[in-house]
C-alpha cells in the first residue's frame, strides 16, 4: 500500500555509540531523530532527516553534541497479515561534533567542531498500532570519518578521526496522505 508521505520522530529515544580508537574514551549518547520519507516504489521509501546527540567524554568537563543530517533509503518488506514491517535501510549523511570547553586555561571556553562523513546501513520494524501510526523500531551501523578538528577558527591538522557508530532508535512513524 502506497502513502504519499511519511514522517518518523523518534524524541530522546536514540542511542548513539562510536567506536574505535579515534573515539576511545567517548560514551554512548542519547537524542533525537527525526525524518520525512517518500515513496518511490510499492515497497521503497526515500527520504531525509536530522539526528542529534549530546555524548561525555572523559578528557572533557563538558559534553560533545553531534548533529547530523542524513539522507535515508528504505526498503519496506510487506507482509500478507499482520502490524510487522520489517525493513532495510542505507544513510548517508554530514555530521558535526562540537565542543565548548576551556582547552587553553584562560577562563573562556574554546569552540572545537570537527565534521565528516557518514554513511551505513540497518534494519528494523514498524509495528502498526492504528492504520496510520506504527511503532519503528531500527538500528544502524555508520562508518564515520571526521576531518580536522576546528579550534576556535583554525583548523589543527592531523586531527582527524574515523571509526564505526551504531544507533538504535525508537519511535513513531506517522502515515501522511491516503493509501
Amino acid at each position: 500500500s502506497r502513502v504519499r508521505g511519511q514522517i518518523s520522530l523518534g524524541v530522546g529515544t536514540e542511542m548513539l555509540k562510536f567506536g574505535g580508537s579515534d573515539f576511545s574514551g567517548t560514551d554512548a549518547g542519547f537524542g533525537g531523530e527525526a525524518r520525512i520519507m517518500f515513496p518511490v516504489a510499492k515497497s521503497a521509501l526515500l527520504g531525509g532527516g536530522i539526528q542529534y546527540s549530546t555524548h561525555n567524554v572523559e578528557s572533557a568537563s563538558n559534553n560533545i553534541q553531534v548533529l547530523g543530517l542524513l539522507a535515508e533509503g528504505r526498503y519496506q518488506f510487506l507482509m500478507k497479515t499482520g502490524g510487522l514491517t520489517p525493513y532495510v535501510a542505507a544513510r548517508v549523511g554530514w555530521a558535526r561534533a562540537s565542543l565548548k570547553e576551556d582547552v587553553d586555561g584562560d577562563g573562556i571556553d574554546d569552540n572545537l567542531k570537527q565534521s565528516g562523513i557518514t554513511f551505513g546501513a540497518g534494519g528494523g520494524a514498524l509495528v502498526a498500532v492504528s492504520p496510520k501510526v506504527s511503532f519503528d523500531f531500527g538500528f544502524v551501523l555508520h562508518s564515520v570519518s571526521f576531518g580536522d578538528v576546528d579550534f576556535n577558527g583554525s583548523s589543527i591538522s592531523d586531527t582527524k578521526a574515523s571509526g564505526t557508530a551504531y544507533q538504535f532508535r525508537a519511535g513513531l512513524s506517522f502515515k501522511i496522505g491516503t493509501k
